[in-house]
């Protein structure tokens, strides 16, 4: 269980084309609560804009920061 630590949530943003944009946004939207239902309060969403699937790849950038929060995250104690 995560409860009540840091999650950073990655996600590489893209949406179904064949589904209509409500659809899409409904989608989105039960994703990001599902994240949140992980630690509630502690969660940070985001978008690894131009990634695909595999983020640490495509957008290593974004790891690298994460990683870091978490680890000043932890020192503070």
């Amino acid at each position: 269980s995560v409860r009540g630590l840091p999650v950073d949530v990655l996600v590489a943003p893209r949406y179904e084309p064949r589904l209509d944009e409500a659809t899409n946004v409904a989608v989105a939207a039960a994703w990001v609560a599902a994240y949140e239902s992980l630690s509630p309060g502690r969660v940070r969403y985001i978008k690894a804009w131009g990634a695909g699937h595999d983020v640490h790849v495509d957008r290593p950038d974004l790891v690298i920061e994460s990683v870091r929060r978490m680890i000043d995250i932890a020192r503070e104690g």
